[in-house]
């Protein structure tokens, strides 16, 4: 379907986004970034994030990271929810270090990304650093969203992780202790 042309404003052209991503339609609403961008047009961070919103929800997690990298190199300023956004996709995606690092953002800046939004951005993350053994790492995400403490199966999988975490840690113990012995 071909998609009438936008008049070069910001507001039309976000509500043309938020629109096409109500729909689901992420890339009829990644065109109209674009068309945007092209009208050197700057969107509004709402119309980033609901394109956004709408790669994640139809698992386009390289698409949502691209577009998040779009919004940086454009000094499209981001919110909670963008970061949010973001977390939940480089997580899907195994990235933990970038969703650790989103989420140290969230923290430092303050912000409250809504719970519907921050909750599948912390199991993803929390799915990443597990399935990377970085226990460590899925401890502090755990800790500094304590305030935000998701309800299962989030929750569980805190649970799981916080287990695990110290399973690793002891067994690292053990192996440093190994290593000490063997080198006297």
């Amino acid at each position: 379907m071909e998609a009438a042309a936008l008049p070069p404003n910001a507001l039309a052209g976000g509500a043309a986004v938020t629109a096409q991503a109500a729909s689901l339609r992420w890339q009829d609403a990644l065109s109209t970034l674009a068309r945007l961008a092209a009208q050197q047009v700057a969107p509004r961070t709402a119309a980033f994030n609901e394109a956004m919103r709408a790669c994640v929800a139809a698992e386009q997690w390289r698409e949502a990271v691209r577009l998040h990298a779009r919004m940086v190199e454009g000094g499209v300023r981001a919110d909670g929810t963008t970061l949010a956004l973001a977390v939940e996709a480089h997580g899907a995606l195994g990235e933990w270090r970038a969703a650790a690092t989103l989420l140290e953002q969230i923290a430092a800046a303050g912000y409250r990304p809504p719970a519907a939004t921050l909750q599948p951005a912390l199991k993803a993350a929390l799915g990443a650093c597990r399935a990377a053994k970085q226990w460590r790492i899925a401890l502090e995400i755990l800790e500094g969203h304590a305030d935000r403490a998701p309800p299962p199966p989030v929750g569980q999988q805190a649970t799981a992780i916080e287990t695990e975490a110290e399973v690793g840690a002891e067994a690292e113990a053990k192996a440093a202790a190994k290593a000490a012995a063997v080198a006297k």
